[in-house]
């Protein structure tokens, strides 16, 4: 405000700049006791001490000075959440994995910055709570005190109460909702797409049902579950090339015919 005194009076000395200053403070301190101020776009001051170039420049410099306060107040907040436990214990996961420097530095200051913000939400919600807790002892405290005429109107033998409901809506979250391994951040839509990707391919590598067996395939495999084992016959590595070759079977597969091995042919299902 000072800066801004100077500016508009370059010709006065720091005694009258000052005065100017008290008495600017000894006016706000007083339309402030008397409920004076508006909203957070525009003052509404009544005064005809000031004009309203200078309850103008008073009402920025005053927003200013709010908007300064809580950024130090979020960086005193976010000291205390760059050493909870939590992130100390991300920190350490990631320092084992193989991740220094810089990237270690941003990756905890995100840890505590997400951590911040869902302490803000949930202080939020239980604002809100106090908030309507206070509402509805009030609310039952006027129906308490009221008389019946005040109660409600009897209409064709019902009581219709007065007043209309209070709407309270949640609060908006900052930042979104996250699910974390580790500090491994799993709520990216990326994931969802990983993990249909992967039960796909373990659809393909390792199907619930064996294939069906049919044709040529199914004469190699009965030829298969009726061989005699001979010294120096090779008879089964060539029958089971071939029958790889007509039913590029599945982990399922190959457990299926064993189990078939070891009921028809058991000294071949040993081997």
């Amino acid at each position: 405000m000072r800066k801004k005194v100077k500016e508009a009076y370059p010709e006065c000395d720091k005694s009258t700049v000052d005065g100017m200053l008290v008495l600017i403070v000894e006016r706000v301190v007083s339309e402030m006791e008397k409920g004076g101020g508006g909203g957070a776009e525009k003052p509404v001051f009544d005064s005809v001490d000031f004009s309203e170039d200078l309850w103008k420049t008073v009402w920025e410099v005053s927003n200013k000075v709010l908007v300064d306060m809580n950024k130090e107040r979020k960086k005193e907040k976010m000291k205390s959440f760059l050493q909870c436990d939590e992130v100390k214990e991300m920190c350490r996961f990631a320092g084992e994995v193989g991740i220094r420097g810089n990237l270690l530095r941003e990756l905890r200051f995100k840890w505590a910055r997400e951590k911040m913000e869902e302490h803000e939400f949930y202080e939020d919600l239980e604002k809100l709570r106090k908030e309507e807790q206070f509402i509805e002892e009030e609310t039952k405290h006027e129906s308490d005190t009221e008389t019946e005429t005040d109660v409600g109107v009897r209409v064709d033998g019902n009581v219709e109460e007065k007043g209309e409901n209070k709407v309270v809506g949640l609060p908006k979250r900052k930042g979104k909702l996250r699910f974390k391994i580790y500090g491994l951040d799993l709520s990216d839509p990326k994931w969802e797409q990983v993990a249909d990707r992967i039960h796909e391919a373990g659809e393909v590598l390792w199907p619930k049902e064996a294939k069906p067996i049919t044709g040529k395939c199914k004469q190699v495999t009965e030829r298969i579950l009726a061989l005699k084992e001979e010294v120096g016959d090779d008879s089964l590595l060539t029958l089971l090339a071939e029958w790889v070759e007509l039913l590029q079977p599945a982990r399922v597969d190959w457990f299926n015919l064993l189990e078939r091995l070891k009921n028809q042919n058991s000294p071949l299902y040993f081997k």
